[in-house]
């Protein structure tokens, strides 16, 4: 079995042998190859020692940032390629990194400290797959399985407990019986590693098109997207109607959003997770104005705790926090609404979440409308905040003589009416009304 090598590739392996060292790719970009998927990033493996590498590859910039570990990074006409070391790990201290490396002579001591059988093939100069540990057939099946005991695996680093359910998830693969309960047996471990670390992986799993039935599989996973309310996790899965009902607004997700960006899956998947965890936190029977702010509280803490950027964690509060709104037909309550929401692009992810996952065929048309009303307000620029009135608070200083001090209560008041409808966005206008309306009834 062959694959085809980048001729940067090529060269570097070239190299290697030209100095009398063997070198070969390794890892992810063979088995994603042999999959006909494009490899993000080429891994090289060799008997060379770091200090000979650096000497072949003199000519070029040098990175040492991972030399601890037996790894030179060689950047070849802004490419960054890394060249390893055989190796084998000594003692892992924190279920994560090892104390130490031993370089070794073997290419075969190297593999065999690699994760799962497919991420253990090479291939040489050629493109010649080698495989030492079944991952072609692995491959082929669908599998994925650990190299040797799957316990000592994620013993030695736990975070590999989540790459084999990103890995399932994402390559809509299955686990091996042995790795999967190996997988149960080890969970606990996770606990050990940093909050960043797991919500890259947990980001892997959200994003694929399978995470309802990998949340249902591993439902563990639960627990880690809301660290501050392990016990919540139970009470959600006990509830079979409340775990049922998450569950299916997940299945919907995945097969609704296979074609959205990766950023708004994560978002949407993340309110599916969050939306009725304030249900058991509230003790309530329905999603209600209490439970939606519970469930956002919620989510706010958990997402601070695994380091989700700020943007990412207001979005899914406000989300939350606003899906009881009482949807209508009409453009005023879609003016209403974009005048509520920070930005127009979390009122195009509300309508698209409920969308998605609404059963309710009136209630689709209604949501259908709201965003048909929500296109036209947007493209024909009619104003639902301040900065969009065709007037402003020098305006009002100049032309209307109006104190400062309630200049912007002013705006506002212009703004209520301008959203419903009751006068123009025209300068003139804003300020008859301004005149015969606000200046009577506030002053």
């Amino acid at each position: 079995m062959t694959i085809n090598l980048p001729g940067k590739v090529k060269n570097i392996l070239q190299k290697l042998q030209d100095n009398g060292y063997e070198g070969y790719a390794v890892g992810g970009a063979v088995r994603d190859s042999l999959l006909k998927k494009n490899p993000k990033d080429w891994d090289i493996t060799t008997n060379a020692l770091p200090d000979d590498i650096i000497k072949i590859f003199n000519n070029y910039q040098i990175v040492l940032t991972g030399i601890k570990h037996g790894t030179v990074g060689v950047v070849i006409r802004k490419e960054l390629f890394e060249i390893t070391t055989y190796r084998t790990d000594n003692e892992y201290l924190d279920n994560r990194h090892p104390s130490s490396v031993t370089f070794s002579k073997s290419l075969k001591d190297d593999l065999s400290r690699r994760d799962f059988t497919i991420n253990a093939l090479f291939c040489d100069i050629n493109g010649n797959v080698g495989d030492y540990f079944n991952g072609i057939n692995d491959l082929k099946n669908k599998k994925i399985v650990c190299v040797g005991d799957a316990s000592s695996r994620f013993n030695e680093d736990a975070l590999r407990i989540l790459r084999a359910i990103r890995f399932a998830s994402t390559l809509e693969f299955s686990i091996d019986e042995e790795t999967k309960k190996a997988i149960f047996k080890n969970k606990s471990l996770l606990l050990n590693i940093s909050s960043e670390r797991v919500q890259s992986e947990l980001n892997g799993i959200l994003t694929s098109n399978c995470f309802g039935k990998i949340v249902n599989e591993y439902d563990f996973l639960f627990s880690l997207f809301i660290p501050n309310l392990l016990e919540q996790k139970d009470i959600m899965i006990n509830n079979k109607s409340l775990w049922m009902n998450t569950l299916e607004m997940l299945f919907k997700l995945d097969e609704g959003l296979k074609e959205k960006e990766v950023r708004e899956k994560i978002v949407l998947k993340l309110l599916g997770i969050f939306l009725n965890t304030g249900i058991v936190l509230e003790n309530k029977n329905c999603l209600d104005k209490e439970s939606l702010n519970a469930s956002a509280i919620i989510a706010m803490k958990s997402m601070e705790k695994l380091k989700y950027s700020k943007e990412q964690t207001r979005e899914v509060c406000w989300l939350i926090s606003n899906l009881g709104w009482k949807f209508d037909c009409s453009k005023i309550s879609a003016k209403k609404l974009l005048h509520l929401s920070p930005m127009s692009e979390y009122v195009y992810m509300m309508l698209e979440f409920l969308m998605t996952v609404s059963s309710d065929k009136d209630f689709y048309n209604v949501l259908i409308k709201t965003k048909e009303n929500v296109d036209f307000i947007i493209n024909d620029k009619e104003a639902y905040n301040i900065k969009m009135l065709d007037i402003n608070g020098h305006d009002l200083m100049n032309d209307l003589n109006i104190d400062g001090e309630i200049i912007g209560e002013a705006l506002n008041y212009l703004l209520d009416k301008v959203i419903d409808e009751k006068v123009s966005n025209d300068k003139k206008c804003l300020e008859d009304y301004l005149k015969e309306n606000y200046l009577k009834e506030y002053k």
